[in-house]
């Protein structure tokens, strides 16, 4: 919980959504930081504020949600983003920042144009108002999170180190 994380946009949006539908939403807050009180204080009361969670606590976390919005634009993989499709949660990030390797647009979650509090809130009440939108997102998350996650970027990175050292030695071999 940090400036970085943008949480401002999400407040904003969220104070929005908050006045369109009341109680029949929730919106929870995980991690812990430099900026946690501050923020405890700007949302409204009923946000739900966990702390650092990890393991099985944080799984539940994902598994008793029902969407997940990421405001931060300036995170270069977004490791959240891809635990959350994991449990099946359609995901509404920035069109900014490594997530927009992750999220394809309509089919496992939604841009917002990143910082506009209004786009923010404007896909959020889409994705609560078209059901089959919805569930649509939340299967091809699921998906996408099996074709990710740490040992395929690994991978792709010994792949990439591989080519380039050959390359390397291939034209070191015909200098020398």
């Amino acid at each position: 919980i940090s400036i970085e994380k943008e949480l401002d946009v999400l407040l904003k949006a969220y104070e929005k959504i908050y006045k369109q539908y009341k109680d029949q939403i929730a919106l929870i807050i995980t991690g812990d930081g430099p900026e946690l009180e501050r923020y405890k204080k700007l949302f409204p009361p009923h946000t739900i504020f966990t702390g650092y969670k990890k393991g099985e606590e944080l799984s539940l976390i994902y598994a008793s949600s029902d969407l997940f919005v990421f405001p931060s634009s300036t995170e270069t993989f977004g490791n959240v983003v891809l635990e959350a499709m994991a449990s099946g949660l359609a995901v509404i990030a920035p069109n900014k920042g490594g997530v927009k390797d992750m999220i394809s647009h309509e089919k496992n979650g939604l841009f917002f144009e990143a910082g506009d509090a209004t786009d923010f809130r404007d896909k959020i009440a889409r994705v609560l108002e078209d059901e089959h939108l919805y569930q649509s997102m939340r299967q091809q998350a699921r998906i996408t999170a099996l074709t990710r996650g740490w040992d395929k970027v690994l991978g792709q990175l010994i792949t990439i180190y591989k080519t380039a050292s050959n390359a390397a030695l291939h034209t070191y071999k015909k200098i020398g």
